[in-house]
């Protein structure tokens, strides 16, 4: 089945035993319903929440509270940090559960997967006349972030397997660590650019990868002797209260999200686990499976197609009051619709390119 790093120290040991193991899924149920729901996390936070509060008063004190309580609901940087945890999640599995790693086919793979949506969504905000800089702040500096984990995740299986994940996990803390203190007052996760912001998250998709091995670990005992999830929904509702604490204190305190989403990301781990504990004897909806299958794309393109429909909207709160709750309807169609011309085209593309790639070098799948 695979080999796992041991937590203790590095050495690797087998998965499998002569009588009791089993093998592993290869692809473990429930992760697309949680990437649809972080991206709906995001959306919420930038653009489509409902416009409830959108005629109150801030001169009067309960309403601009209400107002206030209302707008810090959802924080989008904590979506970011799932997406993060699950990346890693995602990256690091095939390779526990057996898969052999070729480094060509897996960057080919990896930065045309991603590469392809991003200069197609980065074409239609020059198109619009949309600001560049303002999309990069809101969502490129994380797929900025993805490409550099993916170009280092061949140094990172070699750590995994020299020095091992207490100090790999270790070194991430202090790269966070040296980030945070180059600029202690930052209320923003990439207000260090792309140049530091990776060092920044690296914890939390190390921590995605390291959750891989322990579910991959987890499926191939028995079903009988796996371990049963705790209850989910409190989690869930820890993980919403908790981002919006973060986004509380980002915008109403001198803590800006470097120093709270790492930590966030530390539950998210805890939670994720358990998620994907539930969903393996309690299968998803499809519906929010299949939904995730296109998440990227709403992550991706979500921005520029409300700023259009804000434009046809208008600045009038009297029409926004009702025509804004439309909005998220319009921009998840949109988003299906860029999923369907660009992301799955793209996806074939770069399947198709790495096993190009691997036959050249002389390799399968």
């Amino acid at each position: 089945i695979g080999r796992v790093a041991d937590s203790a120290g590095g050495k690797t040991k087998s998965m499998t035993t002569a009588t009791t193991s089993v093998s592993p899924p290869r692809r473990v149920r429930g992760l697309d319903s949680l990437r649809f729901f972080a991206a709906l996390w995001v959306v919420f936070a930038h653009v489509a929440w409902l416009p409830i509060m959108v005629n109150l008063d801030r001169a009067e004190p309960f309403e601009r509270a209400l107002r206030g309580l209302w707008g810090n609901l959802f924080c989008g940087v904590a979506g970011v940090m799932v997406f993060f945890v699950i990346s890693g999640f995602c990256i690091h599995y095939p390779q526990v559960i057996g898969k052999p790693f070729h480094l060509l086919p897996f960057y080919t793979l990896r930065f045309l997967r991603i590469g392809i949506p991003l200069a197609a969504a980065v074409g239609i905000c020059w198109v619009i006349g949309y600001n560049i800089r303002g999309f990069s702040n809101a969502i490129l500096w994380s797929l900025y972030a993805e490409l550099i984990y993916y170009a280092l995740y061949p140094l990172v299986l070699v750590a995994i397997r020299t020095i091992g994940w207490k100090w790999l996990l270790t070194i991430a803390w202090a790269g966070a660590a040296f980030v945070i203190l180059q600029n202690p007052s930052a209320g923003d996760y990439h207000v260090n650019t792309v140049r530091l912001t990776w060092l920044l998250g690296l914890r939390c998709w190390l921590m995605g990868c390291r959750l891989a091995e322990q579910v991959a670990k987890e499926m191939s005992l028995p079903e009988a002797d796996r371990p049963t999830a705790v209850n989910v929904w409190p989690l869930r509702g820890v993980a919403w209260g908790t981002s919006s604490l973060a986004n509380f204190l980002r915008f109403h305190s001198p803590l800006g999200y470097p120093w709270t989403l790492n930590f966030f990301a530390i539950f998210a781990k805890f939670w994720i686990h358990q998620e994907i504990r539930r969903y393996a004897v309690r299968p998803p909806k499809r519906l929010f499976e299949w939904a995730g299958s296109w998440s990227y794309s709403i992550y991706l393109v979500h921005m520029p197609i409300s700023a259009v429909l804000m434009k046809l909207i208008g600045p009038d709160p009297e029409f926004y009051a009702v025509a804004g709750y439309a909005l998220l309807p319009l921009v998840l169609l949109g988003s299906y619709l860029f999923f369907l011309v660009v992301e799955k085209p793209g996806h074939w593309v770069a399947r198709e390119a790495s096993r190009a790639v691997g036959r050249a070098i002389g390799v399968s799948f």
